[in-house]
């Protein structure tokens, strides 16, 4: 089976919950899939690293799991074109732009179901929303996720982000 390339991008902070996604990935292994997590990211809670790296190391997550730090476009555009998902797990999320770029890559979308991430994910057109920490509901989407059903994500997700309202759109 392909490796199946996972990518979140944000500060490794608590509330961003980058472990929800680590113990996802224990969730693909007891189902035989072949996975990997690449977290990119630009600034760090010391504490929230250490965290990290200890669930990690726990977990034997290690040939799993690749921390990114700063990665310039053309390398940012390189991991988009392998990831299969895109991850936002935080519990409070403001609008970002790495969401229309993964988009813009054809890039779905997993997200908690909480504000400002319902406003880049419309679900089951550009990715899914996913009640907030249910991490069962994470596994279950991606592991049951037919190659039929990716694909036809992946067409809205390109369709969507060409439709996306824009900031004059937005001013009536």
């Amino acid at each position: 089976k392909k490796e199946l390339v996972l990518t979140t991008v944000g500060r490794v902070v608590p509330n961003k919950q980058f472990s929800h996604a680590l113990y996802l990935l224990k969730a693909l292994h007891n189902a035989w899939l072949p996975y990997h997590l690449n977290i990119v990211w630009a600034i760090q809670d010391n504490n929230e690293y250490a965290y990290l790296e200890n669930v990690i190391k726990t977990e034997q997550l290690n040939d799993y799991v690749t921390f990114h730090w700063k990665l310039w476009t053309q390398e940012l555009i390189a991991l988009w074109d392998q990831t299969r998902f895109w991850l936002i797990m935080s519990d409070k999320e403001w609008f970002g732009l790495t969401t229309l770029e993964a988009n813009a890559r054809g890039v779905p979308m997993i997200g908690y179901a909480i504000t400002g991430v319902d406003e880049v994910i419309h679900d089951k057109e550009n990715g899914w929303l996913i009640p907030k920490n249910d991490r069962n509901e994470w596994a279950q989407r991606i592991i049951w996720t037919s190659e039929e059903e990716y694909t036809q994500l992946v067409q809205k997700t390109v369709q969507f982000i060409t439709t996306y309202p824009t900031w004059e759109s937005n001013q009536k």
